[in-house]
């Protein structure tokens, strides 16, 4: 059993030099600082494609509507077949791996997640945008595993995002297959859910509770949907902020009025705009330690993700 979450990656973000030019993109946050908490399945479709390094670039092509080919930018030859094959192939030991994550070359035609640059078929100069060939296959094949590029990685929230969905997914499937087993798991990840969705919270907690007319197969399967659907969407600051709350009120015996007040100003204080969430949510996070709170100490609210992973250096 593998004891660390396992990542799909477009290889040249890990310094291979597999890009057209013979190049690489190697991502200094990815290989010196995420390596050191999960594995990396690298892969590189084209080359997959059996297409050397240095190559032609390859471009997508809208020819009609609602289809895209991939094509050799010089010769115009067609990869589109080439690629779904390759793609197909690459998948039956991708399966086996059971991903908890993906991490996508920014804009590649092959990995770009989106913003790939797009020619329209007969239109000179004119372009749209849309998902690389191989990012969308894994879309859409893969639906509840995390997935960002390169780029999006540098914003703090969506790789906050992206992180707690990783560890999530991994912490889900080691899960033994028994109702216990994921009661607890419910337990321990409540508060995150909350600070989504308030409401899928309860809706999770009637599912992991099911005993009658379901397999635990069919029990397991539709927590897995409906939790790793909500937790793919934003937060937002009243989500954020209610959650916080609710866990503020297991200190309700512990802290004085003062207390009470100086946190509901940083809370206000958050909410428009005047200090980062971090200075409220560390706060209650010290006064749960300093209180000991029992029933906080195998939460995963505070604790989804490595904390080294918080920043980027």
């Amino acid at each position: 059993m593998r004891t660390r979450p396992l990542i799909g990656i477009s290889a040249c973000l890990m310094g291979d030099p597999v890009r057209h030019n013979g190049g690489h993109t190697r991502d200094k946050w990815i290989v010196d600082s995420l390596a050191k908490y999960v594995d990396f399945y690298p892969v590189c479709p084209e080359v997959m494609m059996g297409f050397g390094t240095p190559r032609d670039e390859i471009n997508l092509l809208r020819v009609k509507k609602g289809e895209i080919k991939l094509i050799n930018k010089k010769t115009k030859e067609d990869y589109t077949e080439l690629a779904e094959s390759t793609y197909r192939e690459m998948n039956k030991s991708i399966e086996k791996l059971s991903l908890d994550g993906f991490i996508f070359m920014r804009k590649s035609p092959s990995c770009g997640l989106s913003d790939v640059k797009v020619e329209i078929l007969g239109e000179e100069n004119k372009v749209t945008r849309s998902t690389g060939l191989f990012a969308e296959f894994i879309k859409s094949n893969y639906p509840s595993i995390a997935k960002i590029d390169n780029g999006r990685l540098k914003n703090e929230n969506l790789r906050e995002l992206f992180l707690t969905q990783v560890f999530a997914h991994f912490n889900f499937k080691k899960l033994e297959m028994s109702i216990a087993s994921l009661q607890n798991f419910h337990k321990e990840y409540k508060y995150v859910v909350m600070e989504y969705r308030h409401v899928v919270v309860s809706e999770l907690g009637r599912i992991a509770s099911s005993k009658k007319d379901l397999s635990i197969n069919e029990v397991f399967d539709l927590y897995e949907e409906l939790f790793f659907e909500t937790i793919s969407n934003a937060t937002t600051k009243a989500t954020k902020i209610n959650a916080l709350q609710h866990i503020t009120g297991y200190l309700k015996k512990s802290l004085s009025s003062d207390d009470k007040e100086n946190i509901s100003d940083l809370m206000g204080d958050y909410k428009s705009g005047h200090l980062d969430f971090s200075v409220p949510e560390n706060l209650i996070h010290f006064l749960l330690k300093k209180n000991s709170v029992e029933y906080f100490k195998s939460q995963k609210y505070f604790n989804r993700y490595p904390y080294q992973l918080k920043k980027m250096a």
